[in-house]
């Protein structure tokens, strides 16, 4: 199961949405540094700090990889996860999908490739580092 942290504009509708997902065996919490810098440059944007469950080896992870690199099924299950989130954050706060934007490190650059590459209208970026 998704658990998520938030950070963002407190006395004020957002403007924007930027989802942060972290790398395997990280938190969603230790991505908080990052948004309160971005935050100083981006006025009015909500951060969502989604954090992966514990995989099977105790290390949260968006997902595990068989002996030949495929994909398990978690990252699917994980990504219908993070898009209801979205989207209820979405009507919540009246955002488009052109206001979100998807930041992942590492694991969390797959998951966010996968969320932004198949919304089916274009969010307002993507950013993949170390991926």
């Amino acid at each position: 199961e998704l658990s998520s942290d938030s950070f963002g504009p407190c006395n004020a509708f957002p403007t924007s949405l930027v989802v942060l997902l972290h790398g395997r065996g990280d938190t969603g919490r230790n991505l908080v540094g990052l948004a309160v810098q971005l935050s100083k440059r981006l006025p009015g944007t909500r951060f969502l700090l989604p954090t992966a469950p514990p995989g099977p080896h105790g290390l949260n992870s968006w997902y595990e990889t068989d002996h030949t690199g495929n994909l398990d099924e978690r990252i699917y299950e994980l990504h219908r996860q993070l898009m209801q989130q979205i989207q209820f954050d979405c009507q919540k706060f009246s955002l488009e999908l052109a206001q979100v934007a998807f930041l992942g490190f590492s694991q969390g650059s797959m998951l966010a490739g996968l969320a932004a590459l198949q919304l089916s209208r274009p969010c307002a970026g993507l950013i993949v580092l170390c991926g």
